[in-house]
């Protein structure tokens, strides 16, 4: 049912609601409501699928192969284009000042993740994915990252978010490579404990070596200095861990290296809080794939480390929208792992 219809069946009912009985007139409500708001969720399926369509079909054309849709990154995606066309912003930012791998790792996801946004009013619904992606291929370097991003020949699959609102059409695409897979990570964590990264790499494959990313813990943002935001990426501060060497071989520093590498691709290390202070570590797993030029981030995924506790305690409820779905990645990846 469109909206004004709707309103006008809702005023037309509020109008005679003298000569109704109350709880009817409010189970009415409920049900025109509930058909609303299947309506709207059939709109934004058929709509996300002719996304998904567009995506494949750009990478068809660039002899790139296609991606599959993912339902732990579509639901990260869908959550952060409802959050920007609720509040009237645009940026890779929420209003927790969350990056798109945090929101994925509180979620559960670990694998790597880059994301393109895009909004677009005044034409036909059916007709904003077409022109959408038109938009990224047309892109020229070096002001191309959404041409890039949906190029990249890396990516295995897809979450896609649509959220409508007043003639607004906003587009959340959540590109993920997933080549590596890992025991789950605490979202969570203080100083003083130990958290050990445990893993194993799809066949084909070949470890390079494990980044750590260091960056403060995020603060709330303004609608204003969302507004303000533009591109996004991991922090310049970070520690280096290479694959553990023979026992009398060493690297240019005298090290030994930090993880150990077995021959089926299992690796294993101690992850270093290494700025010594609260923050997000991310733990970027680099691989090698034959044919690839250069090694490739597999993982992204972030810990958020306090100082104690009771900061853990207030940062899960800050983070609730996507702490609630890390279940659902849990399941995905458990289903993931079976056709490996």
């Amino acid at each position: 049912m469109p909206m004004r219809n709707a309103r006008t069946a809702i005023k037309a009912i509020a109008s005679h609601s003298s000569e109704l009985n109350g709880v009817c007139v409010a189970l009415v409500l409920i049900a025109m409501l509930s058909n609303l708001a299947r309506t709207n969720e059939a709109k934004i399926a058929e709509l996300r699928q002719r996304m998904l369509s567009q995506i494949n079909a750009a990478r068809r054309a660039h002899g790139i192969p296609t991606v599959q849709l993912d339902q732990l990154a579509t639901m990260v995606a869908q959550r952060h284009a409802m959050d920007m066309a609720m509040h009237g912003y645009f940026s890779h930012w929420n209003r927790q000042g969350l990056k798109p791998y945090m929101r994925y790792s509180l979620a559960g996801g670990y694998h790597a993740i880059s994301e393109n946004l895009s909004r677009i009013k005044g034409i036909p619904m059916h007709e904003a994915p077409q022109r959408i992606i038109a938009s990224y291929l047309a892109e020229q370097p070096p002001n191309d990252g959404h041409r890039r991003t949906l190029l990249d020949r890396h990516a295995t699959h897809v979450g896609i978010g649509v959220a409508i609102k007043d003639d607004w059409v906003y587009v959340a695409q959540e590109f993920v490579r997933k080549y590596v897979s890992m025991l789950p990570l605490p979202q969570f964590t203080t100083l003083d404990e130990e958290v050990h990264l445990l893993g194993r790499l799809h066949r084909g494959l070949k470890f390079h070596n494990v980044d750590v990313f260091y960056e403060p813990l995020p603060e709330p943002m303004s609608i204003e200095r969302l507004k303000r935001t533009s591109s996004y990426g991991l922090p310049r501060h970070r520690r280096s861990l290479f694959k553990v060497l023979p026992p009398r071989a060493r690297y240019p520093d005298g090290s030994r290296g930090d993880v150990l590498v077995t021959d089926n691709g299992s690796f294993t290390c101690r992850i270093p809080f290494f700025a010594k202070r609260p923050g997000v570590y991310t733990i970027v797993v680099w691989v090698t794939k034959s044919g690839a030029p250069a090694p490739m981030q597999a993982t992204m995924c972030s810990i958020f480390v306090c100082r104690t506790k009771a900061q853990i305690v207030k940062l899960k409820r800050r983070f609730t929208a996507y702490t609630n779905l890390t279940a659902i990645g849990l399941l995905s990846e458990l289903e993931s792992l079976k056709s490996k």
